[in-house]
């Protein structure tokens, strides 16, 4: 498990699964931790999906949800695929109310909808 304490971003393998952990926002250079933290252990730990845990998020504006969705495009160069978690209702709005381009993506409520459609089921077994 990799973190910054500036940027509060985490990482945590499960299976061939990487869950990127967002802490409150995406500013003062934790957007550019993401992007480092996801492209390295996705390539280093061979990971074939990602899962952008956001549920932490207060706010993000388009310029940072563009972001996110270039590293998920990143990531799926170097072969896994991307689901982005937890989005705060407020956080949706916003986005489609500002037109975000939201299409290509995949999303799930949370982290247990996320892992079964990724197909990773009894991840704390081993299975």
């Amino acid at each position: 498990m990799h973190s910054s304490a500036a940027s509060n971003v985490l990482a945590t393998k499960v299976k061939d699964c990487l869950i990127v952990t967002v802490g409150e926002d995406l500013s003062g250079g934790a957007l550019e931790e993401v992007r480092r933290v996801a492209l390295r252990d996705v390539y280093e730990k061979g990971c074939q999906s990602i899962i952008f845990e956001l549920s932490a998020l207060k706010f993000m504006d388009t310029i940072e949800f563009e972001g996110l969705k270039t590293i998920s495009e990143m990531a799926s160069i170097l072969g896994a695929q991307s689901m982005f978690v937890g989005l705060q209702p407020g956080i949706v709005s916003h986005l489609v109310a500002s037109d975000a381009q939201t299409g290509g993506i995949s999303a799930a409520l949370d982290l247990n909808e996320a892992l079964e459609k990724l197909g990773i089921t009894n991840a704390a077994s081993g299975d």
